[in-house]
């Protein structure tokens, strides 16, 4: 996979992630809690994941049929200042199957996204994406940690914007 292409997909990825995780927030109404004591929720939810992967994007050379469960853990807590403090955890319990072969591969990494908003409306948002595609025998493992960073300011400005991206077939 080249790294234009893994970058452009991760961060599809955790742009989704960060939509997704906005979203949350939003519809569990944490935003409008009372200022004056902290509060605290977590919230599982177990969603289907079901995807073929190209050739062209593994270390395989064969599509790669990867599906299973992805088990989300959401952690929101507003402090006594009005502070939000997102956590999300997102863990795959995934199977792969070459599309051509039949042979079986390994899916592993966990996703973690947390998220910070001071009650100026600063936000500071980071995340870390492991994937591993683990092939059988001698045969190249995909192996991509993405880390991201950014800070906002309350008018949306942009003053840090890290994206730390990493890709490579080993085996």
């Amino acid at each position: 996979m080249s790294l234009h292409a893994a970058s452009r997909r991760t961060k599809h990825v955790l742009g989704m992630l960060f939509i997704f995780a906005i979203s949350f927030v939003a519809i569990t109404g944490t935003v409008d809690h009372a200022l004056a004591q902290a509060d605290h929720t977590t919230d599982h939810v177990i969603e289907p994941f079901d995807i073929v992967v190209p050739a062209s994007d593994t270390c395989t050379g064969e599509d790669v049929h990867i599906f299973g469960i992805i088990v989300d853990t959401f952690q929101t807590t507003i402090d006594n200042k009005g502070g939000e403090h997102l956590s999300l955890q997102f863990v795959p319990y995934l199977v792969g199957e070459g599309e051509s072969t039949g042979a079986v591969y390994l899916p592993k990494g966990p996703a973690h996204v947390t998220s910070l908003t001071a009650p100026s409306g600063t936000t500071v948002f980071g995340a870390t994406n492991v994937i591993r595609l683990i092939a059988p025998g001698s045969a190249g493992n995909l192996i991509l940690t993405e880390q991201v960073h950014f800070t906002a300011n309350p008018d949306g400005t942009i003053t840090v914007d890290r994206d730390y991206i990493s890709v490579a077939c080993r085996g």
